[in-house]
């Protein structure tokens, strides 16, 4: 085994330690999601671990989501955390004013309106949803 195979199943392993204990019986997926810094450079790969819950699909298509989107999108579970950082007041206290914040599916271009519309308030996104919805045309 190399170093680097070494270096990735101890920092996947202490990524499953972290899941937080009271969601552990909830999560029914977890996701890896890899990309490059570099895009066209593929000496600097990175792996981004994530995880769904039941209790968040469930909430997700209450609110209309597509199921089947909600439950095997990582994409698309990255909205509550976009929402959190609006309401919460983090991203106006860090950077000085609300910004819109889209979530992106590196294998589907072209979900990233509905995912920004879904995460956003409509005051910060709507300049971004007017670009994006004129270049479909």
């Amino acid at each position: 085994m190399t170093a680097f195979q070494e270096h990735m199943r101890r920092a996947g392993e202490r990524a499953l330690e972290a899941l937080p204990a009271p969601l552990r019986s909830e999560i029914y997926v977890i996701s890896f999601r890899i990309w490059r810094h570099d895009s066209f450079d593929h000496r600097h790969p990175y792996l981004a671990i994530g995880y769904n819950t039941e209790s968040e699909v469930r909430r997700v298509v209450a609110t209309g989501g597509e199921p089947g989107e909600v439950r095997w999108s990582y994409a698309y579970a990255c909205v509550g955390l976009a929402r959190h950082l609006h309401a919460s007041g983090a991203l106006t206290r860090i950077l000085g004013r609300p910004v819109p914040i889209v979530p992106f599916d590196m294998y589907r271009a072209g979900y990233e309106p509905e995912l920004a519309e879904a995460a956003n308030p409509p005051e910060v996104v709507a300049d971004y949803l007017a670009w994006a919805r004129a270049q479909e045309e």
